[in-house]
């Protein structure tokens, strides 16, 4: 309970929401193959943001993790090979298919 007391810790989750939102939205604009592996690099950037907020080095447990991830990434891209998505564009309100 000590944690809910501290602004810090209210602002973490007011951003994560705010993540889970814009995650929601580019999953309505974008494949899942590309939006959800760009989720995923988040997670290594934590890494380095961890390492400079701390005022540390990460440990090597830590870039271990984070290079299996990216290893993990590469490898799924690599055997989905994703396409672009052709998307039918809008011609605005009202306007008759032609």
């Amino acid at each position: 309970m000590g944690r809910a007391r501290q602004p810090i810790w209210w602002a973490g989750v007011g951003v994560m929401c705010i993540g889970f939102l814009v995650h929601g939205f580019s999953l309505s604009i974008g494949s899942l193959t590309v939006v959800q592996p760009v989720q995923v690099v988040q997670i290594v950037y934590a890494v380095a943001i961890d390492a400079c907020l701390r005022k540390r080095p990460a440990s090597r447990a830590d870039w271990t993790g984070a290079a299996l991830i990216v290893a993990g990434l590469v490898a799924f891209m690599l055997a989905l090979q994703p396409a672009p998505t052709s998307r039918p564009t809008s011609r605005g309100c009202g306007s008759l298919p032609r």
